[in-house]
């Protein structure tokens, strides 16, 4: 093989393709963690909420004695795919360097996500460019959430740098439209590189693991091995505690493609998919053991695998829209409409591929899928489920880009037209949506932790045990969790929710207590506290309403800055 082979038309186009949206990656989630010259960290708009919660699993890994206790909730067992922030802790504990420690692992697994997606798509397409593309559609194929703005920009007038700017002021996003009235529609499904893919560290290793498993599988059944076997077997099996939705993902993929084998009579591919399901059983029921634990299954809001009737059916936030005195339910047009607005071309055109035989594997996955999310809740807040529907989205785009190929080589006009209206109904949301992300200051970044958050944890290293509990507020910037890596008694009770875990009495005892202190209060007979936190939470929230002269009179202060004072007992 000389340059000149290597250097043609269609690798240039590929190269430059994939090595834009690597490098959109990488811009992107180097702004979910930066340290700034005075040594605050700051983190993108959209990683506000979860860049925090990985940082208590990533500092309990690095400056605690190892053990699986929940630094969000004290008594806890850490119920949560941790591997990925396991990682990041091991590094951090050995080099000391924040920046590099939290990042490198999510810059290793962007670029080796996007080059195994397109291997992946290459192997169905016979056109390099076009599965370079069907890359592109992937990450940033979306609905229609995208074109209100553009309705807004048109009516107001506004030049694209307007339009630019209006969005990156606002911090619009296509993918959170919570406040619909009938006849228009939420939103709840954004482009998959807005959506779990920039913030959402174990979807990361969780994507790398499936499409690893996927293009292992696929090798499969040209070149069956049982070395292949097992190796895919292993992947499968390690996944619970990388990344749970991704494992349950493979699962149903598995599931399906072992159903195909056994309608086609093919049991020597059944023997295989059998093979990788027994590797991986013995290495994934442990883990699946421990991370259950205390989780309850059930049709209650705190219940994980309920089963309903549609995606986002069940009020909440986000909900489907329906008119007034009707009931949701997907069998409605409401429904329809909903999907529509969530999905736009993507899904109508993985309908119709479907007849495609040579990609019945991926369209029968893909549908598994996409069921699987309407009639079963994996989680408690039915929204998070959205990262199944990202495996839909990869499927589905392998579908629609095959039909994309076949209409072009019958008739190319056609398959120009059909190409064109899928890059700007299905991209055109997700662009927009990358927009203000792209435009972000790092300098105007939202802070996650002070000067004087960092000034607190140094003390806390310096003078407090780590076996020692600390009483602190219930904020998700706490840097008693997220900083030093210890257990509060509550934490952020969105994460807790998330996690079906019932936090209600504890939360309200501790209250009380912010508001009433007293040295013999039912508390600090309960669990044993040594410290107590007074910061700027627990003094504005009316739910707290401590009063700092309260806890003077009562305990010793022995740490104070702007920010934080700490009571020992």
């Amino acid at each position: 093989m000389n340059l000149k082979s290597i250097l043609t038309k269609n690798n240039i186009v590929v190269v430059l393709i994939l090595g834009a949206l690597i490098w959109l990656h990488l811009d992107l989630t180097s702004k979910t963690f930066l340290v700034d010259d005075r040594g605050s960290f700051h983190t993108a708009l959209s990683g506000y909420g979860d860049i925090p919660l990985h940082l208590t699993q990533i500092t309990k890994f690095a400056f605690r004695s190892f053990n699986l206790n929940d630094p969000i909730f004290y008594g806890e067992q850490l119920h949560y795919p941790f591997l990925i922030n396991l990682v990041s802790g091991v590094l951090l504990k050995i080099t000391g360097w924040w920046t590099f420690s939290v990042l490198i692992p999510i810059y290793v697994l962007v670029i080796a996500n996007i080059i195994l997606a397109f291997l992946m798509y290459r192997r169905i397409l016979k056109r390099q460019w076009l599965a370079a593309i069907a890359v592109v559609v992937f990450l940033l194929g979306s609905g229609l959430g995208g074109w209100r703005f553009v309705t807004k920009a048109y009516h107001e007038d506004w030049s694209p740098r307007e339009f630019t700017q209006w969005l990156t002021d606002t911090s619009a996003s296509t993918a959170t439209r919570w406040d619909a009235k009938w006849p228009e529609q939420n939103i709840a499904f954004g482009a998959p590189m807005s959506l779990v893919l920039v913030h959402q560290r174990p979807f990361f290793l969780g994507m790398f693991l499936f499409l690893l498993w996927c293009y292992l599988v696929l090798d499969q059944r040209t070149t069956p091995t049982w070395k292949k076997t097992i190796l895919a077997g292993i992947v499968f099996g390690i996944m619970p505690i990388a990344h749970a939705h991704s494992f349950v993902a493979v699962a149903g993929t598995l599931a399906t493609l072992g159903l195909v084998a056994c309608w086609r009579r093919n049991w020597p591919e059944l023997y295989h998919y059998l093979g990788i399901a027994g590797v991986a059983a013995v290495l994934a029921i442990p883990q699946m053991w421990f991370l259950i634990g205390t989780k309850t299954l059930g049709t209650g809001h705190g219940s994980f695998l309920a089963l309903h009737a549609g995606w986002m059916v069940e009020p909440t936030i986000g909900s489907v829209v329906v008119p007034a005195g009707q009931t949701p339910s997907p069998f409605r047009f409401s429904y329809l409409k909903y999907l529509w607005m969530n999905f736009g071309i993507i899904l109508p055109l993985f309908i119709v591929g479907s007849f495609q035989k040579r990609v019945a594997p991926w369209f029968l996955s893909g549908a598994v899928l996409f069921f699987a999310v309407q009639f079963i809740r994996f989680q408690p807040w039915d929204y998070d489920n959205n990262k199944l529907l990202v495996y839909w989205q990869f499927f589905a785009v392998g579908v629609l880009m095959v039909l994309i190929e076949r209409i072009w080589n019958r008739k190319k006009a056609w398959g120009i037209g059909v190409f064109a209206g899928v890059l700007v109904l299905g991209l055109g949301s997700g662009i927009i949506d990358e927009i203000p992300r792209v435009m972000a200051s790092r300098e105007r970044l939202p802070e996650i932790a002070s000067v004087e958050a960092r000034e607190l944890t140094e003390y806390l290293e310096r003078h407090v045990g780590e076996s020692e509990l600390l009483l602190t507020g219930t904020s998700h910037l706490n840097p008693v969790a997220m900083l030093a890596g210890r257990q509060m008694l509550v934490g952020y009770p969105g994460w807790l929710w998330t996690r079906g875990i019932d936090y209600g009495e504890r939360t309200k005892l501790m209250e009380d207590f912010y508001q009433n202190p007293s040295r013999t209060h039912d508390l600090l007979s309960l669990y044993p506290i040594q410290y107590i936190l007074v910061d700027d939470q627990v003094i504005r929230e009316q739910s707290f309403s401590a009063k700092p002269e309260s806890f003077d009179a009562l305990f010793e202060k022995v740490f104070e800055n702007a920010r934080y004072r700490l009571y020992k007992i």
